[in-house]
């Protein structure tokens, strides 16, 4: 529990301590070192130690940059995809990541019928093109999804029950029928 605040006794201390400050401020041997005193002096003398930490520092660095540099005699690793103008990044990554060679990847889009396999676009809704879905746990390719639909599965974890709280909680806040073309699902 706090002790009560005393309001007296702090005017009191406070008052002593104004007291002490203006007699030493008011005796002479205050005053004159107040006088004596150069800021420029006391300046110049900060700027330098600033000087020399920012030049250690810099030293520090180089030493570093030197140290962590490649031997010239070392050659460059040369990436598979950078180097063969045949093999597409993007394709390159898939089967790095999912193991999904290019015609594999073709024949799944391919079967899907060029679309999203959850909302059915027939666009990958980004410059990058369409996305890989997989199980996060035992790795293997689900599908192939659009640019909305892949994040909607990893916002939601992949969970389907958070999945069906939020069909029931739009189905619940709808007004009126939903006049999409693209509603063809009736889950519940």
């Amino acid at each position: 529990m706090a002790t009560p605040v005393d309001p007296e006794r702090m005017a009191k201390n406070k008052a002593k301590q104004k007291e002490r400050d203006h007699n030493r401020q008011t005796t002479e041997e205050y005053r004159q070192k107040q006088r004596n005193r150069d800021r420029t002096e006391h300046w110049k003398k900060q700027n330098l130690k600033r000087k020399e930490k920012r030049r250690l520092l810099r030293d520090a660095k180089k030493d570093i940059a030197i140290n962590s540099r490649i031997p010239p005699d070392r050659p460059k690793r040369n990436r598979k995809y950078k180097t063969s103008p045949t093999i597409d990044a993007a394709a390159y990554r898939r089967e790095i990541k999912y193991g999904l060679s290019p015609e594999q990847f073709s024949s799944l889009l391919k079967s899907q019928g060029y679309r999203c396999a959850i909302c059915r676009s027939d666009s990958p809704r980004s410059k990058r093109g369409w996305n890989v879905d997989h199980d996060h746990n035992s790795g293997k390719v689900r599908g192939i999804l659009c640019n909305y639909c892949n994040p909607l599965l990893g916002q939601a974890q992949d969970k389907i029950t958070v999945l069906k709280y939020a069909i029931v909680y739009l189905k619940k806040h709808q007004i009126g029928e939903n006049n999409s073309p693209n509603r063809q699902l009736n889950l519940f």
